[in-house]
């Protein structure tokens, strides 16, 4: 009994897709499945902030900060720094209000019997939304002493 050409071709895909390697014609060499590109091993490392890093280390990481506010410290110098960065944004549609519009609502039904009343219909307005990660750190004497992170959310109507 001879397998069906759509068997066989589902087969050839199922063990691919196990294997990770394809079939060669006779005579072609089999090509080697790359690496794939987002494993630990193929990122390259992202910047990490660690207590006691200078302020200028900091900047040449991350930039400079959106606000810089001095705090008293008897001590020495303090300054707590800010950033905020967009994480993520969208827009989408959102009911807003509702509004009584004209309707047929059905045959000898309504005030007067002629079949017309109303209905109440969400009136739809653009949303955006957009979510800020905010960092805030502890500098003493231009080194990192405490680092803080969550999230913001913002939200406008058009």
């Amino acid at each position: 009994m001879k397998t069906p050409l759509f068997l066989s071709a589902f087969a050839l895909v199922a063990l691919t897709l196990q294997t990770g390697t394809a079939l060669a014609a006779p005579g072609q060499k089999s090509a080697a499945k790359p690496p794939p590109a987002d494993t630990a091993e193929a990122r390259p490392a992202k910047p990490a902030l660690t207590k006691g890093m200078t302020a200028e280390t900091v900047i040449g990481l991350i930039g400079r900060p959106l606000q810089i506010k001095p705090m008293d410290a008897p001590e020495g110098k303090a300054e707590v720094w800010t950033y905020r960065r967009v994480a993520k944004k969208w827009t989408t549609q959102t009911a807003a209000t509702t509004e009584e519009v004209p309707a047929f609502i059905g045959i000898g039904m309504g005030a007067a019997g002629d079949g017309m009343g109303s209905v109440t219909t969400p009136i739809y307005r653009l949303e955006h939304i957009t979510v800020y990660q905010v960092t805030r750190l502890l500098m003493f004497e231009d080194q990192l002493v405490n680092a803080k992170q969550w999230l913001e959310q913002e939200r406008s109507f058009d």
